[in-house]
Parts: structure tokens; sequence; C-alpha cells
């Protein structure tokens, strides 16, 4: 049996890894990792200090492994490939529980490319590539297709424009702003406003959780393969090479079909994917 402990993608919840339960073999077991505050553990105080987080998934980590010898892998999804290999890097430094068998990081450039970069929220250039995605998170679930478009438009030129302002935004204020009515004559247009202004606000908290990125090594000796998007608009196949830098073990990057939310888009090929590297990997 292995174990997969999957991070979630930026503004997310780990509850979307169970899509991926009917494509998994019988020897994978999925296991998501929350951030406290949100998904499965809602009722968890959050954790805003990106060490303190470390530290607290490294703990969820031991105790998911407790009596166990189980076989695992880390998995990050965009934002949270690097919190994976940050708990990568501190469970090896601490020495005190199994070693992972593989780091699977997707769509997401290493630290020394983040670094360069404005973040994504103050990037008006990325505007639409933001609002690409959060049109792709809801498309399964919300059937308001074309007042969905009005509504993340619009409150994305709040948050771009007017950072303050959309921070004080209300879901009455959206409501009356777009379609002169008030939440209570409109509730699924008001549990979609209010689905779009949560996604973005925990979409901000994991990007100042990156931003407080210590200045630590993330050097780490556990085998890497990247994921990659070919039709990505943030992380190019030249930028996730660089990844190889952070490994001293096996690396490998795999550019697949599909863009920036393949991860949930084509669990089936992920899996699959990961399914081939591990299996190569015993076989060493």
């Amino acid at each position: 049996m292995i174990k997969i402990f999957a991070f979630p993608g930026a503004g997310s919840s780990a509850i979307t890894y169970y899509r991926w339960m009917r494509h998994l073999p019988e020897s994978f077991l999925i296991s998501p990792l929350d951030l406290p505050g949100r998904g499965m553990k809602i009722k968890e105080e959050k954790i805003h200090n990106n060490r303190d987080l470390i530290d607290y998934f490294y703990s969820e980590v031991c105790k998911k492994l407790e009596g166990t010898e189980d076989d695992y892998v880390l998995i990050g999804n965009s934002f949270s490939s690097i919190l994976a290999i940050q708990l990568c890097n501190k469970i090896e430094k601490e020495a005190a529980i199994k070693m992972p068998r593989h780091l699977f990081l997707s769509v997401e450039v290493p630290p020394s490319v983040l670094k360069t970069r404005k973040k994504m929220s103050e990037d008006i250039e990325r505007k639409d590539f933001v609002g690409g995605v959060i049109n792709r998170f809801f498309e399964d679930s919300m059937t308001l297709k074309k007042e969905k478009e009005l509504i993340v438009g619009w409150i994305l030129d709040k948050l771009y424009s007017d950072k303050e302002g959309f921070l004080k935004l209300s879901v009455e204020d959206v409501c009356r702003e777009l379609f002169n009515r008030g939440p209570d004559e409109e509730k699924d247009l008001a549990e979609l406003v209010g689905f779009i202004i949560e996604h973005l606000h925990l979409f901000l908290e994991d990007e100042e959780i990156i931003n407080s990125l210590p200045e630590d090594s993330l050097k780490i000796a556990t085998d890497m393969t990247v994921f990659g998007a070919k039709t990505d608009q943030v992380a190019s196949e030249e930028d996730m090479g660089l990844w190889r830098e952070y490994t001293s073990a096996n690396f490998d990057l795999r550019m697949l079909d599909g863009e920036h939310t393949i991860l949930y888009d084509n669990p089936e090929v992920i899996i699959c994917e990961m399914k081939e590297v591990l299996n190569k990997g015993y076989e060493q």
C-alpha cells in the first residue's frame, strides 16, 4: 500500500482529491492534507505563518503514519508544491519517520523563480489567468454560466484595482451592484457570489503563506517528479525544469497535455503517471 499525502491547489481544499478515488488502483490510498480552517479542517484555527504551517503538516503526517510500515509519497498542486517540498525537507532533517518514497510537484515554478515575480494578485497581466482558473473550478457545480463570468470579471476588476475595497466586499454588495437584487431574492446567485469571494480570499491567504517562505535551503535527497501542463500560462517548461536544482536524487520533468488545472481536470492521467514512476522505482 502506498499512501498519497496530497496538498490542495491555491484557494481550495484537499477535498477536491476525492475526485481521484474512482481512478486509484488498489495499491494507492489517497490521504488529503487540508490547511487548518478549510475543508475537512474547517473547525480548526487557521495558520498563516509558513513555518508553523509546515510544523502542522509534519505532525499530521506523523500521526497518519503511526503504527504502519506503509510507503508514502507527497504531491503538491500549484502553490502547495512549495509546501510539499518544505515538508519533505523537514522530514529529511528530522529523520524521525520513514522518508517519502517520492515527491511529486505540479504546475508551480520553484522558489528561485517565484521570488523574481510580482504576486499574482498584483500582476494585472495574470488577471485573465486567475479568472479562467476560478471559472473552471466552479464549472461542474454551477449552472449560471453567464452570470458566473460576469461576477468573476467584476470581482477581479475590484481586486486588481482596489484590493482593500475587495476585502470589504459582501455578497449583498455584489448582488446589488450587478443584478440590482438582494441575496434573499436570488439565493442561487448569492451562493455563487459567496463561493467566488471565499475562494479569492483563500487564494490571497495562500499567496501570503508562500510570500513568507523562509530563506532556508530546500535541497532534498528524495526522488522528484514534476508535472507541467503544456498550455499552462504561468509555469513554462523551462521554469519547471529548474526544480532539478532542488534534489540530489533522481529528477524527472513530465510535460502533459492540458492547462494549469490538470490535477483537477485529468486525475486519471496524473494517477497513471504516478503509478508508472513508482513502479519504475521499485524495479530499480
